[in-house]
């Protein structure tokens, strides 16, 4: 099975503050010198292998000594733990790669793209030169990014902005997921715009506020709006009447699979969860209801994952349930 991807992972910033030129440049990737990538490579190579081994002492020696002295090494360090498990790929590519020289103390906007989608670097620089290096694991199912700010300081480059976030998941980035809420929702499937644009927003800032989608305002403003809508026209927990046993639905939600992702169902029943033969004459009623009641639940779905709990789960406490998956309708 494939590891279920993290979907929000703290974003840190750690900032380090002091003055530029008035003037200067701005090259990307090939543009940059030989030189200057073959220096950020060697500091690369190092702070990905301490991130994914969670080494934070190792990140610490790459960072500038005054942001040592200004970010709590312990809320650093926590950083740094948090991320190492979504980093456990030994290798890595480098997504993009900025180089700033002698820029003012001033906001910098830099158009780019990726994966076709237009977004933009924003970026405060805080030395003479700067490198922003974007690195991603070379992983299958989810891609996280590594945002990493060296300020050049005394002939030697040094961390001064470290961000972590996902940048997508199963191949979708959040302008691909806030395109299929929006064809979700235009073709009244409620259920999985809500889903689609959550996942929009999971995947919406990857390094932080550093990093801005052309689409980022209206993927803010169709997820407010598809969510007002849902909770104007769906309750939960949702009892389904016309069922002797009497479920209730309590959540629709995006599952990661080895398929990528699935509509899981969750409900409560009356069923003891060991008793299958029951819970499969039940599961058979709610397969027929709920489409219903959640325009498009089955549509264009391969498989649909129902899931039943005798009790509501709280908190980090496990509760048992029984999953069952059924098939959808892929036309």
């Amino acid at each position: 099975m494939p590891r279920k991807p993290v979907l929000l992972l703290f974003l840190g910033t750690l900032i380090l503050f002091s003055c530029g030129p008035r003037q200067g440049q701005i090259l990307r990737n090939e543009q940059i010198p030989a030189e200057i990538h073959k220096d950020i490579s060697k500091l690369n190579d190092k702070l990905f292998r301490a991130v994914s081994k969670g080494d934070t002492s190792a990140v610490f020696a790459l960072m500038h000594d005054s942001l040592l002295r200004d970010a709590p090494r312990q809320t650093a360090g926590a950083l740094v733990r948090n991320a190492s498990g979504s980093f456990e790929s030994k290798t890595y590519k480098t997504l993009a790669a900025y180089y700033l020289k002698g820029q003012p103390k001033v906001q910098v906007r830099i158009p780019d793209s990726t994966g076709g989608h237009r977004y933009e670097i924003d970026y405060n620089p805080h030395a003479a030169e700067t490198f922003i290096a974007m690195l991603i694991p070379e992983e299958d199912n989810q891609q996280m990014l590594l945002t990493a700010m060296y300020g050049h300081y005394n002939n030697e480059w040094k961390l001064n902005g470290l961000y972590f976030g996902t940048l997508s998941l199963y191949g979708s980035m959040a302008p691909d997921f806030y395109r299929q809420a929006r064809s979700a929702y235009d073709m009244g499937y409620l259920a999985d715009a809500v889903n689609y644009a959550d996942l929009a927003m999971l995947s919406l800032n990857p390094a932080g506020e550093h990093l801005h989608y052309k689409e980022e305002r209206e993927i803010k403003r169709f997820t407010e709006e598809v969510h007002d809508v849902a909770n104007a026209s769906y309750q939960f927990p949702r009892e389904l009447h016309n069922i002797n046993t009497r479920p209730q639905i309590f959540r629709i939600s995006p599952e990661a699979t080895g398929e990528g992702f699935l509509t899981l169902v969750s409900y409560l029943t009356r069923i003891p969860l060991n008793d299958t033969t029951a819970l499969k004459t039940e599961l058979a009623q709610i397969y027929r209801e709920a489409p219903l009641i959640y325009k498009g639940l089955h549509n264009q779905k391969k498989y649909v994952l129902y899931q039943a709990y005798n009790e509501l789960p709280a908190g980090n406490k496990p509760v048992y349930h029984f999953r069952f998956a059924v098939k959808g309708s892929p036309e």
